[in-house]
């Protein structure tokens, strides 16, 4: 008795007698994004980023995801900082690194590479985060409440008997900021005037009364992080009264 081989082959057929060929699908190369900040203070509803200052810590994500969206941490996720691999954060599914900061100005350059079962390189991805200076920025407070789209950076004109500002602490460590570690220092035309001990970071400026035809003074605030001395900021706006 002879046997013989038939082939088979199965095609769908769709509409209008159009044969559709079906393809196995292969995994796609995923894709890597790195998100990151820092544990230091910006306002509510600021909408830039919580950037690094000297000592701060840093928390880098990655998420590597496929075209279709879908998220895979079954790779080696080995991260690299500086040019130098960090072992301890680096694993199978090791998605998050943390670092301290370095010094204002430096740049630290982050590489997170996914490697599969077999050691192979897949796919990398690498940012650079620059560690900054502290800042502080003033604003207006209305009745309403603070507007902190608009930014006092030089000048002031006074237009009524009180103007109510507020002091933004940018970039200082968080723990600062909720346990009270700043140190306020507002000083007028150069000499210290007292804080509002319940809340420093507000600041009255009043006109005297009579009114004067003009008047100007430098308003200055000096800050430091009592616990980290090498964090600190200044800042200073002229504040001026009928003057063109």
């Amino acid at each position: 008795m002879k046997y013989i081989l038939i082939l088979i082959v199965v095609t769908m057929v769709g509409f209008m007698g159009v044969a559709l060929t079906v393809a196995a699908q292969t995994p796609s190369t995923p894709s890597i994004d790195l998100v990151w900040e820092a544990d230091t203070y910006v306002p509510a509803g600021y909408e830039g980023r919580a950037l690094p200052t000297a000592s701060t810590n840093v928390t880098v994500m990655a998420i590597a995801h496929q075209g279709s969206g879908q998220i895979v941490n079954n790779y080696d996720f080995r991260w690299e900082k500086d040019g130098k691999q960090i072992i301890s954060a680096s694993g199978v599914g090791a998605n998050i690194l943390h670092f301290k900061a370095g010094t204002p100005g430096v740049g630290h350059h982050i590489t997170l590479a996914l490697h599969d079962p077999s050691g192979k390189r897949i796919v990398s991805q690498s940012t650079n985060i620059i560690v900054r200076d502290p800042k502080v920025v003033f604003y207006k407070e209305e009745s309403w409440g603070v507007d902190h789209s608009r930014a006092i950076t030089n000048n002031l004109p006074l237009t009524q008997p009180e103007t109510k500002l507020v002091a933004e602490p940018f970039y200082f460590l968080n723990t600062a900021i909720t346990n009270r570690g700043l140190g306020y220092d507002w000083r007028l035309n150069g000499a210290s005037v007292e804080a509002n001990t319940e809340n420093p970071r507000h600041f009255s400026l009043l006109l005297p009364d009579p009114l004067p035809e003009a008047a100007q003074a430098t308003l200055e605030l000096r800050l430091v992080n009592l616990s980290e001395t090498l964090q600190k900021a200044s800042h200073s706006i002229l504040a001026t009264y009928g003057q063109n």
